[in-house]
């Protein structure tokens, strides 16, 4: 009877003790993991503009790219650069370059999702290149001319 109480107790404080002593050790590994994951980001740019019944938005044009920073990679053709541009400003939003384009209406509207939710609409290509640099220099060639308006 002695054996399996002490049987008992060792077993009751090795199952509750378990969970607290390995809970900073999930912490820790979750803090980790948010660290990482802090450091991708999901772009994407769309031709078109929110709301714009002239020049929707047309996600099936859209142009994709996957950055992560510290280190560089993902699918971005320019992750270097760009992770240094983020660097630089602190985010995104904050990159604001001066920028000289023809003045051709052509809306493309550039998300961010991941380590930074950003949207903006841009006048045409041209802006969003010059004014956000390499941080969405992914763009196709199919999206370099004008847009079309869509059919009422």
């Amino acid at each position: 009877m002695r054996i399996r109480r002490t049987l008992g107790a060792v077993i009751g404080t090795v199952v509750v003790t378990a969970p607290l002593t390995s809970a900073p050790a999930h912490a820790a590994l979750a803090e980790d993991e948010q660290d990482a994951v802090a450091e991708v980001y999901s772009l994407a740019i769309v031709p078109g503009e929110p709301g714009d019944p002239l020049f929707p938005l047309t996600w099936g044009n859209a142009d994709t790219a996957l950055l992560t920073c510290d280190p560089a990679g993902g699918t971005h053709p320019e992750a270097d650069g760009a992770c240094a541009e983020i660097d630089r400003a602190g985010s995104i939003a904050a990159i604001d370059r001066p920028a000289l384009c023809p003045l051709v209406f052509s809306p493309v509207t550039a998300y961010s999702w991941g380590a930074e939710t950003y949207e903006e609409t841009y006048a045409n290509p041209c802006f969003l290149k010059l004014e956000k640099g390499a941080v969405f220099d992914f763009m196709s060639r199919r999206q370099s001319g004008g847009a079309t308006p869509a059919p009422r």
